[in-house]
Parts: structure tokens; C-alpha cells; sequence
């Protein structure tokens, strides 16, 4: 078994690299797998009083969720629904890096592409998700793209920092880093929310009858209580990120 193991904090951290000892872990575990929870998370869920998701619970709420997902995330027949929007956004990258070539005098481009996979990964995500897009592959962002970016960044930033020693020691020592992270969070929380009523709207008036997304799928057919589709969505919006950043943690 190829691994990573190091320590940080008082938290042993194990990393499985290869796809076959992926598979070999989950083989082994239970109905009810108990996954290492992400302390500054679930704080800021209990205190604004907001709901888990999949990638904050365990036992049989855990299960619930997760098998109402899997036929609209996991499964071939909803992976076949979606590829077509990240392949236009992917497209639409592809597009905007040559973009930049051809404005090269040489012809040539070397750049630090992590801020452009990180807009990719949201952009393509959002689609996914809600069926929007968020033009985050343009050069002229808009204020509420960049807040939303910025809040994520934020999540990302302050997470390692408050996840690794007691929240009883860190809400005296690290009081800024908490204040920023719910911050964050707030926005990210009140994006989620504005996505999930227009896409409800959209469901009221009728509209659409073609495929417009996970959210969506997930309402028309009442697969799960709003509460969970919004605690879900909030975080499918900040996994599908973390997918592309350094792998420095990875909560997922």
C-alpha cells in the first residue's frame, strides 16, 4: 500500500494515494463509515443552526443522504446528464488559456494556472449544480463572482488553521481566523440559498423540461427534504473546489 502519513497537531493523518487500496478501504468498512469530522464546519453549521450534509455526517443520517444522492451525483445514468455542461465549460477554459497565447507577442504562455483551475472547478461545478453559469472564465468579473470566490478562498485559508487544536483553545487564541471563516461561510451559505429559490421558481412556472442540473433533479423529484438539498448543495459547492487545490488536507 502506497501512503502518506504524517502528523499535525494531534491528528494522525493517513493518505491513501492509489485507486486500489481506495477501493480496498471502502470494501472494508461498515453499513455506517465514520469519517474525521471537520471541527471549524461543523461549527459554524450548529452555531447559525443550518443542517449537515453528506460530507459532515456519519451513521444512519449519513446512509440516508447518501443513497437519496447517488442516483442524481454518482450514478452512470446522472454522470451521462452532466457531462455535456463540463465539457462546455471546459470548452470554454480551453478557449480562454489560447486566448491568452495568441495575446503573447511569442505565441507562448507560462503562468501559475491554480487560480485558473480554481474558477474553472467553481464555474463548472455551479453549472452542474444549479444550471448557471458564473462567467468566472471572462476577464470582467462581477462584484457578487468575486465575493463568492473570495469566501471560498477564505474557507479554504482558515480551515487548517483552526481545524487541527481544540475549538476551546482556538476561540481565544485564533478569534480573527474564526470570525473570517464563518464569515465566509455566510456567503457561501446565502449564495446557496439564492440558487436554490431560483431554481425553484423555475420549477413552479414550469420550466425547464430539459436537464438544468443536480439541485434541480433533486426538488422535481423530491428526493430529499429542501433542508438537506441546501445543506447538501452548500457542501457539493466547496468539495467540488477542493478537488483542485494543493494536496495539503483533503476532508472528503
Amino acid at each position: 500500500m502506497e501512503e502518506g502519513r504524517y502528523s499535525m497537531g494531534r491528528t494522525q493523518v493517513v493518505s491513501v494515494m492509489l485507486p486500489e487500496d481506495a477501493e480496498k478501504l471502502h470494501q472494508v468498512e461498515s453499513m455506517h463509515p465514520r469519517r474525521m469530522h471537520l471541527e471549524p464546519w461543523v461549527a459554524h453549521r450548529e452555531h447559525r443552526g443550518l443542517s449537515r450534509g453528506v460530507f459532515l455526517l456519519n451513521g444512519p443520517e449519513w446512509r440516508f443522504n447518501r443513497l437519496r444522492l447517488n442516483p442524481h451525483v454518482l450514478s452512470p445514468k446522472a454522470v451521462q446528464k452532466f457531462v455535456p455542461m463540463v465539457d462546455m465549460v471546459a470548452r470554454d477554459f480551453l478557449e480562454s488559456l489560447k486566448k491568452k497565447v495568441f495575446q503573447n507577442a511569442r505565441g507562448s504562455l507560462t503562468m501559475d494556472v491554480q487560480q485558473s483551475l480554481f474558477n474553472y472547478s467553481i464555474e463548472a461545478s455551479n453549472f452542474v449544480l444549479f444550471g448557471e453559469r458564473l462567467g468566472l472564465l471572462g476577464h470582467d468579473l462581477s462584484p457578487a463572482s468575486l465575493t463568492f470566490i473570495h469566501a471560498l478562498h477564505s474557507v479554504f485559508k482558515t480551515t487548517p488553521q483552526l481545524m487541527f487544536l481544540p475549538r476551546s483553545l482556538t476561540r481565544w487564541t485564533s478569534t480573527r481566523v474564526w470570525k473570517e471563516h464563518f464569515e465566509a461561510w455566510d456567503v457561501i451559505s446565502e449564495y446557496v440559498n439564492r440558487c436554490i429559490r431560483k431554481v425553484h421558481q423555475e420549477l413552479r412556472l414550469g420550466s425547464p423540461h430539459t436537464y438544468s442540473g443536480i439541485v434541480a433533479e433533486l426538488m422535481s423529484q423530491g428526493a430529499l427534504p429542501l433542508d438537506a438539498i441546501r445543506a447538501n448543495s452548500i457542501e457539493l459547492t466547496a468539495g467540488s473546489v477542493d478537488t483542485v487545490r494543493p494536496p495539503r488536507w483533503n476532508p472528503l
